[in-house]
């Protein structure tokens, strides 16, 4: 929502808002991944992760790989890790 530049989050008019302390999460995650300034924007990375659609812990990950020149083995990895149950294969 950040990336969408939407506002302020606590005062979107969502059907079911979230709970605050999963926005105050939701931010503090950013934060610890460099998303966010000091001021509350996002900084580049933060925009970089806001256009993938992914989960930002794993957008990071794959950002670091890539800049580590290590994209191939991090893009296995996240997606390993985005899978809900690691047992579920695609079937062929």
């Amino acid at each position: 929502m950040k990336s969408l530049d939407l506002g302020n989050i606590e005062s979107f008019p969502f059907l079911d808002p979230p709970q605050k302390r999963a926005i105050d999460e939701g931010y503090r995650v950013l934060e610890e991944l460099g998303a966010l300034g000091d001021d509350g924007r996002l900084t580049p990375l933060g925009e970089q992760l806001g256009k993938l659609p992914i989960d930002p812990r794993l957008g990071r990950m794959i950002l670091g790989g890539r800049d580590e020149g290590a994209l191939r083995e991090v893009v296995i990895i996240a997606a390993a890790l985005g899978l809900q149950d690691p047992r579920d294969r695609p079937h062929a």
